[in-house]
């Protein structure tokens, strides 16, 4: 299943936006507004992962709210990093029919864990409360 990178980047978006209440992009915005989760990426790659030639990725979804009341943006953080859930980032990406397929798209996406938590970022002016969560997608 020869995927691209903007298929897989898409078939990720499409999950995300199962969450209800969150605005998933496939790219980076340069002006994200509060639940945003945009993928980015891949962060990192490998060729040949196995002897049929398919490739791991490594993609990232940041996630950026708006922490006008910083305790309850971090309580809305915690919901979209939780493993269950219904704002659950890990159920989102793995769930779908066949799970973690991403539509068909690849041979597997599961969340690996993250690299940040509640970093307070400046983006376009504004501040946003920042966090990354790690992806890695198998395509072969």
């Amino acid at each position: 299943m020869a995927s691209s990178i903007l298929s897989i980047k898409t078939g990720l978006k499409d999950r995300l936006a199962t969450i209800s209440g969150a605005r998933a992009y496939a790219t980076v915005l340069p002006n994200p507004s509060d639940n945003a989760l945009c993928v980015v990426g891949p962060a990192r790659w490998t060729y040949s992962r196995d002897f049929d030639g398919g490739v791991q990725y490594f993609f990232e979804v940041g996630i950026y709210l708006a922490p006008g009341d910083l305790v309850r943006a971090q309580t809305r953080l915690d919901a979209f990093l939780a493993p269950t859930g219904a704002a659950s980032l890990k159920a989102a990406i793995e769930g779908g029919s066949p799970p973690g397929r991403l539509a068909g798209v690849c041979d597997y996406a599961r969340v690996v864990g993250g690299t940040e938590y509640g970093r307070l970022v400046d983006v376009a002016g504004s501040q946003m409360l920042y966090a990354s969560v790690e992806v890695e997608v198998v395509a072969s």
